[in-house]
Order: C-alpha cells, then structure tokens, then sequence
C-alpha cells in the first residue's frame, strides 16, 4: 500500500510512455532510438538559465536526475560543481536546476557550505564530487539526495564522505532533519584509510536487502585493497534516517569483486541498472577508467551482477575490444561515468552511457559518450560514439571533458525515448574551467506498416483497447460502470466519486502477441489548462515491468494501489486509488506501451467527477473505548478505513500506538486489550498502521464482539 498525504487534482491517466503526439487508433507504431544525437542544449553560466558560475567551479562534474522536486511536470536535475569556493577554497557546491521541457533552466538553488541548508564544509572537501537521488528517504513527500566529498578528512587525509540531504521542495535543504554526513567510523560509515576518496560516486542501488529503505553504492577509487589505486565499491545498507546500518566492501577479489591492476580505480564511477539478468536482484555497472586493457588508461566499465546481501555473484568486462566494447585509444578513460539509459533499442536489456572525458575526437581531451546497446549477459550487443560534432554530439573545445559525468534525465519532450544529460566539466563559457552540462535529446525512429516496407519495428501492432472484445467484456470498468472504448477519442457518461473511499479503474488490454507483451501502463491526469495529452499531466501513475513511478504535482491521492493479471488472451490491471480532495470533472489519457515499444493512446473525456466525502463521525465518550468503536463506526461500517482517515487525521504508512490510539480518544498506551487478543499479537509492534486498526475493527464487527 503506498501512502500519500498528497494535494492533486487528480485525472487517472494509464501510462504506457510516451510518443509524441497521440497516435491515431489506426496508426501502429514502434519507437526506438539509434542513441544519435537530434538535438541538443547547453546549460552553462549565465547561459539557457544556467546559474553564474565562477572560475575552476568545474560545473557538471557530476549530475543526476532528482525527479520533478517543484511539481511543474518536468524532472529536475542536481548538477556538482566540486571546485566552487563558497566558504573556503574548493568546498564544492551542487546546483538544483528546476528545468523546462525544452532543455533550458527556468531557475536554480545552490547548496553549498552553510548556503540553501547545507553543511558546514571545510577547504578541500569537494563536496558536489558526486550526486544521486534517493527517493524519499524520510517519507515527507520530497526527494531526497546523497552528495559525495571525496575530499574529506574525517578519520584522515582525503578520506572522503556522504551527505544524505533531507530535501525541501524549493531545492533548499531541511534544518531538521539535518544533514547527515557518512564517513570513516561516522553515522555507520566504513572504517577508511588515507586517500580512499569515499564519496567519488554514489549511486542509488534500490532496496537491495528488502528492508524498506533504499540502500546506496559509493565508490572509493584510490582503494588499495590487494594494490596500489585498484579502487573499491562500498554497499550501504541505510536507515530511514540517513545512517548507515551495514556496509560490504567490493575490491579486488573481494567479496566476488573482479581481480583489478594497480591504478585501476574501479568506483570512479557506478549506476544502478536493474535486474539486468533477471535474477530479482539489482546489478551494478562499475567505472574502471584506469584499465590498461588493449592500451594505457582505455579505461573499463565492469557489470557486477549482484547478491541481496551486497556481494557479487559474477561479472563481466567491458573494454577496449573485450565483451563488445568499442574499440578504445590511450588515456580515453571510458568508464570515468556511466548512467543507465533504460531499454533504448527496445530488446529487452538495459542500456548504458559511459563517458570517456578524455577521448580526442576532433581536438584533445574533447571528451566523448558511448551509447551501449546491451545483451542480458553483461555484454556489448553495439555501441554508438557521441563526440564533438560526432553523431549529433555538440561542438566541443579542446579540454572540455565531455562524458565527465552522464544521467538518464527522463523524457523531456514526450518522444518515449530517454533524454541524457552530460557534463563537460572544463567547459569556458563565461571563464576558465566553469563548466557545463549539455541536454541531449536522442534520435527517435518511429516505424510502422504505412511507412517501412518489410516492417521496420518489431510486430508493428500496438495494444488497444478495442480489439477482439467480445460483447460482454469490456475495456474501462470505473466502480462496476462499465465502457467500451471505441476509438481514440472517446465520450462516455462521466462517473461520480467521492474522496476518502477507493475508486477502481480496471481496464481490459489485448496485444496480439499476448498479454505477456504488455510492458506500460499509466494514468495520465489533471492537464490544468491544456489539451488532454501526457506531456502536459500533472498527475501520472505509471506501472511497468521493472516497477511503478508515480507523479503527483497537487499532493491530492492519498494512497494508490495497482494489480495486475492475465486473463485468456488479454491483460487486466486495476488501479485502487483513494483521493484527497474534490476537484470537478476530469479527463483521461490511457496510453499503452508494449515490449516491442508499440504505443497506443486514447482519451476519455470528463471520465470523473470527483467530489467530497462527507463521513459522519460521533462524539467520544469518556472512557469507554467499545462505545468510542461503535461511534466510529456508526453508518459507516462499509468504509472503516476512510473514517479512520477522517477521524484520527493521519494518511501516514504508519503512526506511534499512543499517537494513533489518542488521536482516536482511545486513551492509553497500549492498543486495547480486547483488540490484541482478537486480532493477534501482531498488530502491537511499536507502529500501529491505520490498515491494521481498520483490520481490527471490522473483525470484531464480523465476529459480534462490537455490534
């Protein structure tokens, strides 16, 4: 159950990706990308909103995706500028840019030593060395990031750190609670030795031991386990509160790392690339821009499949010519970044970015990225060069170190292919060494039966809604009202609903290859002033094989569900949502998105009203916890959980059993007696959750203890 204390006008749109524009119901479609360049914009200082930079700032060292942080429906971005004097020389910074869909800045905050919240640094520190998002780490509803300083020298010399920052909206960080800092022998921290430079790269490797909380990988490249500089990969097992719990260190021959040379400097990099060999595991790709393989410093990148405990399970080598990497020169450094791109070519394995920041296409040190198109075993299917004025690549100058550090940043601009965002750290817009990030809007190829003779995708039939539909199923079933979807653009009689009770939303998809093909579903909503399209949605549930992301600009759901299930020869899912507030008539957009990326949209207009709940409640009566039970539950027996919502004020995952039981006017301590013993032991465990009383309370309604 996912809880949210959202505000959201809320129009439930299923999600399947996107292709820009919607297709006409006739139009089958597949879209891909060949990872070229289409276009492209550069964010540096004073330049397409960038912030004003100062020299040796290094700007995009690092840089990452934070989600859509102000709700305006475009992601965000973190971008370090490591080298930034604020405070004392080389302190770092990280800028949080609020985008445009376009690829230009609207505006940007700077967190830096005690400025916007953030710690207190010292000279040297570099704290901006790396960035990741990592969810929302304290439940407040903001995204949350871990920031690298590899050059702190808590414990000693350049041991290095991470910052775990509890976010505000506005890109600001909270004062409480407060940052927490992550180093040698500190909050859970590893214990380090000089010159480890913990902190280099971290990435966000999901909730790899199943704990609920998200857990972290952090490079520390000049690691000397087993050599000189063979580098390191620490997993951190983290709380909720930004401490760590338990850490494995991944080096050389150690803990199923690979075997490294000395000046290898594996950890320069690492990303999250899902469970690229479908184990239920995460797995990691790993920089190594110091490998000799095929020449001096080509540079590696190293595909650790891993174990739920933060071990790894085997690996495998991507260099210079070895497992189909590209073919690579001296000093190239590839593997100095890496991001995951998601599934680019649409075959059904992961896709990377790796930055080689030292490649000299066109001028030295000019810096390339290659796309690489993988195979589910950890090898090169074929990789693609972006480099100056090379498929599509910017024009570089000499020294500017594109590639230093990539991200998949989403689809900015509805094309259902990912953008990318690459820094070219040494960039001199504005004055020497202040840096840049460039947006990269990749290639789309979109190929259907009217327009590529032979069939240039792969099955160029999309799902629908509306396909091999007997009379009595139906495609849009909205609580029990039941609708068929005849086209593309659809009118039916709109459904009122009432907030603080479960709406359902079940839709009927066929694919011709099987329901199993069906990869995306969504609910695009609440398009403010515009036309019903994806892009515009300021509310999106999107459910996909991998997982669900969720978008909710209005904070007005409070809590969703999704099931899924394959009937016959057709995909059901059933989206449960729960919503906050009354907010009229709302249209939606079904867009469905199959393995092979064919893609179908439909709009239902004015398919909800949604309006308020009015539950009635009763008065407590002093001491008398049964009566209190039955007033609560009074007219409303069929609806336990919204008057508990509505009573008690709490939409939380979870609250204290004092603070519940009291907001309740259940007075005491403890959970009744009476309610423990008919509901088991299991429910006094320290968090009384609002779905456990619900629980609880109905039970003893069934079984006649409460009338």
């Amino acid at each position: 159950m996912h809880f949210l204390r959202l505000k959201l006008i809320f129009l439930v749109i299923l999600i399947v990706s996107s292709v820009g524009g919607f297709l006409n119901h006739q139009v089958y479609a597949a879209t891909t990308s060949d990872g070229t360049v289409a276009s492209s914009v550069k964010i540096a200082s004073g330049t397409n909103g960038g912030p004003t930079l100062a020299n040796t700032d290094e700007f995009g060292n690092s840089v990452a995706n934070i989600g859509d942080l102000n709700g305006n429906g475009v992601t965000d971005l973190a971008v370090g500028a490591f080298g930034d004097a604020t405070g004392g020389a080389d302190r770092g910074a990280t800028h949080i840019l609020f985008m445009n869909s376009d690829g230009t800045v609207a505006s940007s905050v700077k967190i830096a030593s005690g400025t916007n919240g953030g710690p207190t640094l010292a000279n040297g520190d570099s704290f901006g060395a790396s960035v990741a998002n990592i969810g929302d780490l304290n439940g407040d509803g903001v995204t949350d990031l871990a920031v690298g300083a590899n050059g702190d020298e808590t414990g000693g010399a350049d041991r290095g750190a991470v910052y775990i920052l509890f976010m505000n909206s506005d890109g600001t960080v909270k004062s409480s609670p407060a940052p927490v800092k992550i180093a040698s022998g500190t909050n859970g921290g590893p214990t380090l030795t000089n010159g480890d430079q913990f902190g280099v790269s971290v990435a966000n490797i999901g909730d790899l031991n199943g704990n609920g909380v998200t857990d972290l990988a952090v490079g520390t490249y000049l690691d000397d386990t087993g050599g000189t500089n063979r580098g390191a990969v620490y997993i951190l097992f983290m709380n909720s509160d930004g401490t760590v719990a338990s850490s494995v260190k991944i080096a050389s021959g150690t803990n199923g790392g690979p075997t490294l040379a000395d000046s290898d400097q594996f950890g320069i990099s690492v990303a999250n690339i899902g469970d690229l060999n479908g184990n239920g595991v995460t797995d990691l790709a790993v920089g190594s821009f110091g490998d000799d393989t095929g020449g001096t410093d080509r540079g590696a990148t190293y595909i650790l499949f891993m174990n739920s405990d933060g071990t790894v399970a085997s690996s495998v080598k991507i260099a210079s010519g070895t497992n189909g990497g590209p073919t690579l020169a001296d000093s190239d450094q590839f593997g100095f970044s890496v991001a995951n791109i998601g599934d680019l070519n649409g075959n059904g394995a992961t896709d990377l970015a790796v930055g080689a920041f030292a490649d000299d296409t066109s001028g030295t040190n000019r810096g390339a990225v290659y796309i690489l198109f993988m195979n589910s075993d950890g090898t090169v299917a074929s990789s693609v060069k972006i480099a100056s004025g090379t498929n599509g690549g910017p024009t570089l100058a000499d020294g500017d170190q594109f590639g230093a550090s990539v991200a998949n940043i989403g689809d900015f601009n509805g094309n259902v292919i990912n953008e990318l965002a690459v820094g070219a750290r040494f960039d001199d817009t504005g004055g020497t060494d202040r840096g840049a990030i460039y947006i990269l809007f990749l290639t789309t190829i979109v190929t259907s039966p009217a327009t590529s003779s032979g069939g240039g995708c792969k099955n160029c039939t999309p799902p629908s809604f509306t396909f091999a539909f007997s009379d009595d199923q139906y495609p849009l079933i909205i609580n029990e009202n039941t609708f068929k979807l005849p086209g593309y653009s659809n009118h039916i009689d709109t459904v009122t609903v009432k907030t603080n009770t479960h709406t359902t939303i079940q839709l009927l998809l066929y694919d011709d290859l099987g329901p199993q093909s069906i990869q995306h579903v969504g609910l695009f909503t609440d398009f403010g002033s515009n036309s019903p399209h994806p892009q515009y949605s300021n509310t999106n549930i999107v459910w996909d094989k991998s997982g669900i992301t969720y978008h909710d600009t209005d904070e007005n759901i409070l809590e969703y569900t999704i099931d899924t299930a394959e009937k016959d020869d057709k995909f059901e899912i059933t989206f449960d949502i729960v919503f906050a507030k009354p907010v009229g008539t709302q249209d939606m957009v079904i867009r469905v998105w199959d393995e092979n990326r064919n893609a179908f949209d439909t709009i239902i207009y004015d398919a909800l009203n949604i309006v308020e709940n009015n539950i009635p409640t009763q008065e407590p009566v002093e001491g008398n916890v049964e009566e209190n039970t039955m007033n609560l539950l009074a007219e409303t027996k069929d609806d336990t959980h919204s008057v508990l919502i509505k009573w008690s004020g709490y939409s939380q995952e979870s609250a204290t059993d004092h603070d519940m039981l009291e907001a309740l006017d259940f007075k005491g301590n403890y959970i009744p007696h009476w309610v423990k013993e008919t509901f088991g032991q299991g429910i006094h465990d320290g968090k009384l959750k609002v779905e456990d009383l619900s629980n609880a309370l109905e039970y003893l309604i069934k079984m006649k203890i409460v009338q």
